[in-house]
């Protein structure tokens, strides 16, 4: 059963070692060490498995340092298994599971630590009747950072019905004065974790009638059916808290107060907004000196005065919530020369607050900010670094890793360079798919499209340009690929590959010479189960064409 066993792992963190383990000999069923609380979920048929498992104790030296449980499809093979006093360090133990019976389309393996961290180095499943699904394809994963048509920073999500929205901050291409030039917000969202839409800015500077500058570190949330943005502004000329409102998470939004709403003794930056189980919401902000007020039910308005909290190492980008009856605040910290990011925990969403550790290292962006939601059963950390190309501190990219919690609440230490989620569903290529849904993109930008409906459009397409979906099922095959398309060159195409680059090809769709918004409709081939999508462009000049939507039939 050949399969890359690390595709299917949900939490945890990858190891940077790839040493083989002594004794083994098929040594594509092993992969580097993942470690944390976490899970492998293998999509497999109907049917009964063996399944052999490889631990390998690379870090921990002394007894009583490494302890965690182990269990296969809820049967529990060790219980607070001491991997260090059981087989030392740096051999192998191996362990062997006969007659695990599956019959819903997932074969779980389950990590849980009572001391630092589940380590599972290696495994392997054998079946005589069993098969990896066919129908399940390769796991994707998302990219990170997950936007590349802008530099984005400060993500700030949210889930509002079934998707997930992220509201981030927006590097301008061009710096001036060679500090932080953000203009105005942007706005993604996904239902799969891997494939992005792109919604434009749902608001600027300029939405309120008192901004002058710096659309900085942003928050939305709902209540009441109404959507509520809240930004700092002004950071140029004495920094204030202001708030707009929306009938949608995608805007228009406006200003119901005409001024700020908030404004401290302190510098009055990135907002944070809770809304409590008994109703009360809360917002906490500020940059030294953390700073919060209850709002009232209206949400444009507080009572009481603004209060301060003491908060270990704060510097700036605090991120309220509530998980069980646990009151977290994650917020950016002073470190080694750059911001790293801490949390602390409370039993009252006022404090005290008691630090309880790192969840990332300072990277060689001077600021971070940190962001945590829950979405369809998993839990995700958002952040930023500056790992697209031309990235500086003020031109940032955010990205996005799974976790999962500790028994007690914990978050565990991520990387700032990891690798991005893991896809949750499955695009559907034969249901219109917005041109600015993407999973990753080289060279083009989005706009917004004057054509039926709005929204936004691709643009800027060059030659040799391309956008990648992940993760699309296109069931027994495909037979025609339809593109909505405007102010084409005269040597316009879509090529469509499966996979890579240089993937099998299903044809190529000529959609030159459509001066307005035009559906060109081109037969192509092959494609059945699940597959990577490259839409790769042709044209001349640094603006071939325009592109609004794609599907196949």
């Amino acid at each position: 059963m050949p399969f890359k066993a690390d595709q299917y792992s949900r939490g945890g963190t990858v190891n940077s070692t790839t040493d083989p383990i002594a004794g083994t000999e098929n040594d594509a069923l092993y992969q580097s060490e993942r470690y944390g609380n976490y899970s492998y979920e293998i999509p497999v048929t109907t049917a009964t498995y063996d399944v052999e498992l490889h631990f390998n104790e690379l870090y921990q030296t002394s007894a009583g340092a490494r302890v965690f449980s182990v269990s296969v499809e809820g049967q529990t093979l060790f219980s607070d298994l001491d991997l260090f006093a059981t087989a030392g360090h740096d051999t192998a133990h191996s362990r062997v599971i006969k007659g695990v019976p599956v019959s819903d389309g997932a074969l779980t393996i389950t990590l849980t630590a009572s001391v630092d961290n589940g380590t599972l180095s290696g495994f392997a499943i054998y079946s005589e009747d069993g098969a990896i699904d066919p129908e399940a394809g390769p796991l994707s994963r998302g990219e990170n950072p997950f936007v590349q048509t802008n530099y984005t920073a400060d993500p700030a999500p949210v889930v509002f019905g079934d998707r997930l929205y992220v509201y981030t901050t927006h590097d301008e291409d061009v710096t001036v004065n060679n500090f932080y030039t953000m203009n105005d917000w942007r706005l993604y969202s996904t239902t799969d974790m891997v494939n992005w839409t792109d919604h434009g800015s749902p608001a600027s500077f300029r939405t309120f009638s008192w901004g002058n500058d710096s659309a900085w570190a942003a928050q939305a949330i709902e209540r009441n059916g109404k959507y509520f943005l809240y930004v700092p502004l002004n950071n140029n000329s004495g920094s204030r808290i202001g708030v707009a409102v929306a009938d949608s998470p995608i805007g228009p939004f406006r200003d119901p107060l005409g001024t700020h709403l908030a404004r401290g003794p302190t510098s009055n930056i990135d907002p944070t907004v809770f809304i409590d189980d008994d109703g009360q919401a809360y917002m906490y902000w500020g940059n030294g000196t953390l700073q919060y007020v209850r709002l009232n039910n209206d949400m444009i308005s507080y009572s009481g005065g603004i209060q301060t909290a003491s908060l270990s190492g704060f510097v700036e980008g605090p991120w309220l919530y509530k998980r069980g009856s646990i009151y977290y605040m994650v917020y950016a910290a002073s470190g080694n020369g750059s911001e790293k990011i801490s949390y602390a925990t409370s039993n009252r969403p006022t404090g005290p607050w008691t630090y309880k550790g790192d969840i990332m290292d300072a990277g060689r962006t001077y600021t971070n900010h940190p962001g945590i939601v829950d979405y369809k059963g998993r839990s995700y950390f958002f952040y930023h670094n500056s790992s697209l190309p031309g990235g500086s501190n003020f031109k940032r990219s955010v990205a996005v890793q799974e976790f999962t919690y500790g028994a007690d609440g914990s978050i565990p230490k991520l990387p700032i360079n990891g690798e991005g989620p893991e896809a949750i569903a499955k695009l559907n290529p034969f249901e219109r798919v917005e041109a600015e849904t993407i999973a990753f993109a080289s060279g083009v930008k989005t706009e917004n499209c004057n054509d039926t409906g709005g929204g936004q459009n691709v643009t800027r397409i060059s030659n040799g340009d391309y956008i990648k979906v992940k993760n699309g099922n296109f069931g027994g095959g495909v037979t025609a690929f339809q593109a909505r398309v405007s102010s084409a060159t005269s040597n316009a195409s879509i090529e469509l590959r499966l996979d890579s680059l240089t993937g099998t090809s299903l044809g190529k769709c000529d959609v030159s010479g459509y001066s307005s918004w035009t559906t060109v409709t081109c037969p192509v081939s092959g494609a059945s189960g699940t597959h990577d999508l490259f839409l790769v462009f042709s044209g001349s000049g640094d603006n071939a064409f325009k592109f609004n939507w794609w599907k196949f039939e």
